[in-house]
This record gives C-alpha cells, structure tokens and sequence, in this order.
C-alpha cells in the first residue's frame, strides 16, 4: 500500500504557513488546514494561543517549526483526517495514484467528487447526489473508485489528473487561483507508467 510520508511532505509544499487569504473560502488556515472547515483541529487553541502573544495577528505564511507539539498535531490531523479517512491512502496501491488524490481532497472541499467523476470516465460505478440542483458524484472516495485506482493505477491517475485540471478550470475562481493550481497540478505528471 502506499505511504502517508512522501505523500504528506509533496503536499505541504503548496499548503505551508499561517494564512487569511482575502475572498478564500478556507478562511483562515494553518498549513493548509482551514478552520472553517476543520474546527476539530486541536492544533487551533496553540495558533490561538500565538496569535494572542502577537497582538491578535499573525505574519502571512508563518509556519510555527519549533512548535513540535503542533507539528505533530498537524502531520497527525492529515493522517487521520485526510490521508485515511478522506483520500483512503492507505488502502490505494500504488504511491503516485495515492499521492494525486491526497493532494487533490486536501486542496478543494469538493476533491472526491472530482477524482469519482474521472474514475466514472472510465466505467467506474459511482453513487450520485443532487448538489445545487444538479446531479453530481458522491463526493467520498467509494469502494468502486478505490478498486479501479488499484485495478488499472495509469489509467485511473491519467483519468483524475485531466478531471482535475477541468475542474480548475470551471471553477468560478479559476482566474485568480489558476497560477497556483497550475504549478500544483503541474508538479504531477499527466501519465504514468506502471
């Protein structure tokens, strides 16, 4: 099975730092993780905690290093929440599939959704919910989805890189995020091999 490590490290290159990025719908973050919608990160009473200690604000992109209890909490929070629950890293076979769904549920709320919509590209069998009045993929990682990345890992990697990359492209703040989801998703090769 593939490896939370390699996977978490690729990642947090892009999601590094304290931020409150004006329009954002994350809201505030901490390496990556927004509070809007992980309220549950214990690591948030320590950012709490610094922020007060700073006058109620933090310098954008500040990453807390020395901290090693939040540093773990973070590394932790990823495993459990993202890395197992969210992408099943852990039960995906091959490392570089792994890698490309992590990287996509821990940078967009809706990153299920978009990887089952290029899996169903390839016949895979996925449930359906109305979402905003329109008929959408489940947004959660399903067996189906799980048992055609570990059935055919270069065709189901090709098939989630160009929905992702449409679905960059169709979202209504393509235009101000594109230059870093470009280079994110161009960290990724388009094929690969196995």
């Amino acid at each position: 099975m593939a490896d939370f490590k390699p996977a978490y490290l690729r990642t947090l290159v892009w999601e590094s730092g304290y931020g409150i990025i004006p329009g954002d719908d994350g809201g505030e973050t901490y390496m990556g993780i927004s509070r809007k919608y992980n309220q549950q990160f214990p690591g948030w009473a320590i950012i709490d905690k610094y922020k007060k200690e700073a006058g109620g604000k933090i310098k954008h992109n500040t990453r807390f290093k020395k901290d090693t209890v939040l540093e773990e909490m973070v590394y932790n929070f990823y495993l459990l929440e993202y890395w197992s629950r969210k992408a099943r890293g852990n039960e995906i076979k091959n490392q570089q599939v792994a890698e490309l769904v992590y990287d996509m549920v821990v940078n967009h709320g809706a990153g299920a959704r978009v990887i089952n919509s290029g899996l169903m590209s390839l016949g895979a069998t996925i449930q359906m919910v109305i979402s905003n009045g329109k008929k959408k993929p489940v947004n959660k990682i399903t067996n189906d989805s799980l048992n055609y990345m570990n059935a055919m890992p270069a065709q189901a990697y090709a098939a989630i890189w160009k929905a992702r990359d449409l679905y960059y492209k169709s979202d209504d703040d393509y235009e101000r995020f594109k230059n870093g989801w470009t280079n994110r998703l161009n960290s990724f090769a388009k094929e690969i091999t196995v």
